[in-house]
Formats: structure tokens, sequence, C-alpha cells
């Protein structure tokens, strides 16, 4: 399994940035932060348990990525 090394976080800019280690692998980190990107630039982040439920079997890696976002917005 391919993990990536860094993480996304979004910046006052509205953008999101790589920073550093993430327990999602590249593929469902970029997902998840592109999906997570196009919420809030709509009608806002879903709910922790909506994101889980796009990524099963990466629930625990969602649930802190999302955390993360939440708390730099």
């Amino acid at each position: 399994m391919v993990r990536a090394t860094r993480r996304w976080l979004p910046v006052p800019d509205g953008e999101l940035h790589l920073t550093d280690e993430t327990p999602l692998p590249a593929a469902v980190l970029a997902a998840l932060l592109a999906r997570m990107q196009d919420d809030r630039a709509g009608e806002g982040l879903q709910s922790v348990e909506a994101y889980q439920a796009l990524y099963p079997g990466y629930e625990d890696g969602v649930a802190k990525k999302v955390a993360q976002v939440e708390d730099v917005d």
C-alpha cells in the first residue's frame, strides 16, 4: 500500500496545501480533500460520518483528516 507522507491542510486563501504525514493512501487522501474542497465551495463541509461512508476501510484516517480541516476553519 502506498501511503502519503504529507497532509493537505487548508490555508486562509481556501486552497489545500501539502504539509506532513497522514495515515491515508495518497489516492484516498487526494479524493477526500478534493471532495471537501468542493463541499466547502458549495454548501459547506459534511459530517465526518458522511465522509467516512465514502471511504470504507479508512474511517479512522478520514476522521482525523476531517478534524484537522475543521480545526483550521
